[in-house]
């Protein structure tokens, strides 16, 4: 494919398809991907309300160190998207559970984007 006729967002539409829509059903994505992966993410972002302190990851190292309330609300942010897999991969397995899974999902993006919206207006403020 030439390099200047080639679609830029194709590998980010690529994404977005692949997150609206429903995983492959498979143990490994159901138990991996939605359990055992947000159960990590969840332990992280406990740590990070509890205590207090949190790391925005930059590029290039390029690290942000948080505390107080902005650690909290990154804290937000990771059970935000652990919550975003777990309805994501585990939810959307289940014939009892796949109505609400979109739902689910829906509901942990936005959350998603207003404590990430909030981490950054505070580190801009």
């Amino acid at each position: 494919m030439n390099l200047w006729k080639r679609n830029f967002y194709k590998n980010i539409s690529d994404l977005t398809n692949h997150c609206s829509g429903s995983p492959t059903p498979s143990f490994w994505s159901k138990w991996f991907g939605g359990v055992i992966v947000p159960a990590c993410i969840l332990i992280y972002a406990l740590r990070c309300c509890i205590l207090q302190k949190a790391i925005l990851f930059g590029s290039r190292g390029q690290n942000v160190e948080l505390s107080g309330m902005p650690a909290i609300f990154m804290g937000l942010v990771w059970l935000s998207g652990a919550f975003f897999l777990h309805f994501h991969f585990f939810w959307s397995s289940h014939t009892r559970l796949y109505v609400f899974s979109d739902l689910g999902k829906f509901i942990s993006l936005t959350c998603l984007v207003g404590t990430f919206g909030y981490v950054v207006w505070s580190i801009i403020m």
